[in-house]
């Protein structure tokens, strides 16, 4: 979907939401905070994964067997990574991700009106799930994760020469009560 098509797209949205004709683009991109978009006008549902991005060396890729400028599902032996990364000199930048994640966060930002967008997905019950919805709602969006014991957070870690994604299948635990 090209750039335009999404701007459309949250037009319409916000059209919708102000009871107002068409907001040009230039103007959808001025909003302050004081427009009269209502409380949860976007709603999102999809798997939640905490992106994770960190500055570290070859040495790192190597350890892990990681390969520049790839991208590769997680396997049993990168779970030590994850934890590594958090207690150590890496300094991680954590924020929402997940394609539809990423696509409310941006509409949220966009909209600059809290809680104008809301997002539903599962999680599980650590450490993961507390910093991901610490940073949705840093960041304005009104998430709602189901949590899941049995499976752990999603995450994507991504590094200067590529990612690694981890727990793409919790979306198929979410269940339809949640909502």
């Amino acid at each position: 979907m090209r750039m335009v098509q999404v701007l459309k797209l949250i037009s319409t949205f916000i059209k919708a939401a102000r009871k107002e004709s068409f907001l040009p683009t230039k103007r959808l991109l001025t909003m302050s905070a004081d427009s009269n978009i209502r409380e949860g006008v976007l709603l999102g549902l999809g798997n939640p994964l905490l992106d994770i991005t960190i500055e570290t060396d070859e040495a790192f890729l190597e350890k892990y067997d990681l390969e520049k400028d790839n991208a590769i599902p997680a396997k049993e032996k990168h779970k030590e990574m994850f934890d590594e990364i958090m207690h150590r000199k890496y300094h991680p930048q954590y924020l929402p991700g997940g394609a539809t994640q990423n696509t409310i966060r941006v509409a949220q930002w966009l909209l600059k009106q809290p809680k104008a967008t809301t997002f539903f997905g599962c999680v599980g019950e650590d450490k993961y799930a507390e910093i991901l919805r610490k940073t949705a709602e840093e960041v304005g969006v009104n998430v709602h994760y189901q949590v899941n014991s049995d499976m752990p957070t999603g995450l994507c870690l991504m590094v200067p020469w590529g990612f690694i994604c981890s727990g793409v299948h919790m979306a198929q635990t979410l269940n339809i009560n949640t909502l």
